[in-house]
C-alpha cells in the first residue's frame, strides 16, 4: 500500500520522470501514481493557461537521489511511503 509524504512546494525531483501526463485535477496525479508499480514520487504544476496540471512520474525519490531534488518555482514535490501490511 502506498502512502504519500507532506508536499514539497516550489521544489521538483529531476531525471527520473517515466511519464508525463495533463491532467484536470491536482489529485488524479496522486492516483497516477498510485496506479503505476514503479512510481515512487511526483511532481505536479498548474498550468493556468491550459487550464489543466502537468503531472510528472518518477520511478525514484528524493531519498535515493537527493541531488536530483532541485528548486522549481510552482511545481509540488511528493514521495510515496510504501507500507507494509502484516496479516
Amino acid at each position: 500500500m502506498k502512502r504519500y509524504a507532506s508536499p514539497i512546494y516550489g521544489r521538483a525531483l529531476h531525471g527520473h520522470v517515466f511519464k508525463t501526463l495533463q491532467l484536470e485535477k491536482e489529485e488524479l496525479c496522486r492516483l497516477n501514481c498510485y496506479m503505476e508499480e514503479i512510481c515512487q514520487s511526483y511532481n505536479v504544476a498548474s498550468s493556468p493557461h491550459l487550464g489543466r496540471w502537468e503531472c510528472e512520474l518518477s520511478n525514484t525519490d528524493d531519498k535515493q537521489h537527493p541531488e536530483s531534488l532541485v528548486t522549481s518555482q510552482g511545481k509540488i514535490y511528493r514521495a510515496t511511503q510504501v507500507t507494509c501490511v502484516i496479516s
